[in-house]
């Protein structure tokens, strides 16, 4: 003989049916803020520090005869000549840092500007150090030499910049920073149009799609 529920557990049945609905709800709507909530932050985390960089690039460009005490480092177009008298040379981005006398030694090799009625920086070794007079003597090629103050070096050459080094000189100049700002409007805007919010597509498409509605009726 089959058996019929009570009212009573009818309405127990049913609550307990709806309070499994709604936590089912809760759990959905409670992952889908969690993977929002998720996503924003990201997004806004990788905006911060695409902000920070921006301001990084701009100190060469802003105090362009500060950015080596700040960071310590700067990358320039500097030049070296095979021999003193050649008029040709090869150009290239080179890191240069601050230089520092209490370690200099004849191992370390000097950075200038404007030799030779150029506008770049020029490379040459250090031949002798004179603590006493506060004078260098640097040569192109082991044979000529010239005499420098501590004052007129403007830097220790370090090394040629590699393709990130180049790049950031590159984003250092007016041109180069406005790209970089341009890559990062687009590159950020479109991310969050297309992916963060892409609600903000949607609104537009059913804004225009009432419009024509309205123009048709």
């Amino acid at each position: 003989m089959e058996r019929y529920l009570t009212t009573e557990e009818l309405l127990l049945a049913l609550s307990h049916q709806i309070d499994t609905k709604l936590d089912d709800q809760v759990k959905t709507t409670s992952n889908k803020v969690k993977r929002i909530l998720n996503k924003h932050v990201i997004y806004w985390s990788i905006v911060i520090i695409a902000v920070l960089h921006l301001v990084f690039a701009a100190i060469p460009l802003v105090l362009p005869d500060k950015g080596l005490s700040l960071l310590g480092y700067r990358y320039d177009i500097t030049y070296q000549y095979n021999e003193e008298t050649s008029p040709e040379y090869e150009l290239f981005i080179a890191v240069h840092k601050k230089i520092n006398r209490s370690t200099l030694s004849s191992n370390d090799v000097i950075v200038t500007f404007g030799r030779f009625g150029t506008k770049y920086y020029s490379v040459e070794s250090i031949i002798d150090i004179n603590l006493e007079e506060n004078t260098i003597e640097t040569s192109f090629d082991s044979i000529a030499s010239n005499i420098y103050s501590f004052d007129d070096i403007d830097a220790i050459y370090v090394r040629r910049a590699n393709q990130v080094e180049t790049l950031y000189y590159i984003f250092g100049t007016i041109r180069g920073y406005i790209m970089l700002i341009l890559g990062n409007l687009v590159v950020f805007g479109g991310t969050y149009v297309y992916y963060i919010n892409p609600d903000i597509l949607n609104k537009k498409s059913n804004r225009k799609g009432k419009i024509d509605e309205i123009e048709e009726a």
